[in-house]
């Protein structure tokens, strides 16, 4: 009877030791449930240095089979975020938690089916919007078209760059595009009512996303998402998303008047 006792302690032991050791080791693979079929997993997840807001940031989802994975996790270097009935999780660091330049671990587990699947992502450098054309920083209707142009950030596989209206209310287009160089002019429908062909007056504020490897649109950016399919950066028989690092620049903003 003992001898049972210890023997079933003992296979439970090795059972919960060797789900430890997956997670630890970032080994990967996913054991299927009853009946053989292999889980399918879905990973999005951006880390955000944001420069004009000054925090670091994360949003992740991580889903098994389109549904949320009960006792989900996904760690990122040092902190752990545990994904909610929607499969989604989301933090706010103090600046500084990551590096420019850092490569950081990521780690997604479900541990009830002991699938744990293991990257890195990089975060770019640090840069700024170096020069605006006008620099009176105005633009009036049948003027030369504004444009931006910004230092590199190290490590950045592209730019996204955004114009908006400082007032979210405001009716205008505005605009986000892929950059592909370090300069990016805005053309004039950005700032027109798309329902009434007006234009809005007022301030737009201008950023930069330095981004690598690949762009992840996140809610409650405070800068304009653009609409563009991005690559996916997670691809095996077992798991599917986007792991990405983003850097936004602080802002520069340009005044809409109508022409004298």
């Amino acid at each position: 009877m003992k001898k049972n006792i210890m023997t079933s302690i003992l296979l439970n032991t090795v059972q919960v030791c060797g789900l430890c050791a997956l997670i630890l080791s970032g080994c990967t693979g996913a054991a299927g449930p009853a009946g053989g079929t292999t889980a399918t997993y879905s990973l999005n997840l951006v880390i955000e240095k944001n420069l004009d807001l000054n925090y670091d940031y994360a949003y992740t989802e991580f889903l098994r089979e389109g549904l949320s994975v009960p006792g989900g996790f996904v760690i990122i270097g040092n902190d752990t975020l545990r994904v909610d009935a929607s499969g989604k999780a989301s933090a706010q660091f103090n600046p500084g938690t990551w590096s420019h330049g850092q490569p950081v671990a990521i780690r997604a587990a479900d541990t009830a089916k002991g699938f744990v699947y293991q990257t890195t992502v990089t975060i770019p450098g640090t840069f700024y919007i170096s020069n605006f054309i006008p620099n009176t920083r105005l633009w009036q209707p049948n003027k030369a078209n504004p444009r931006v142009e910004w230092a590199p950030a190290n490590g950045a596989a592209n730019y996204v760059v955004s114009l908006q209206a400082s007032l979210p209310s405001s009716p205008s287009r505005g605009q986000a595009m892929v950059a592909g160089s370090l300069s990016q002019t805005f053309t004039p429908d950005a700032f027109y009512d798309p329902n009434t062909n007006a234009l809005v007056t007022g301030v737009y504020y201008v950023h930069v996303v330095a981004y690598n490897p690949t762009f992840f649109l996140r809610p409650n950016a405070n800068y304009r998402l653009p609409d563009f399919n991005f690559p996916l950066t997670v691809d095996t028989k077992d798991i599917r998303g986007m792991v990405t690092a983003l850097v936004v620049s602080a802002r520069d903003s340009i005044g809409v008047s109508p022409s004298p």
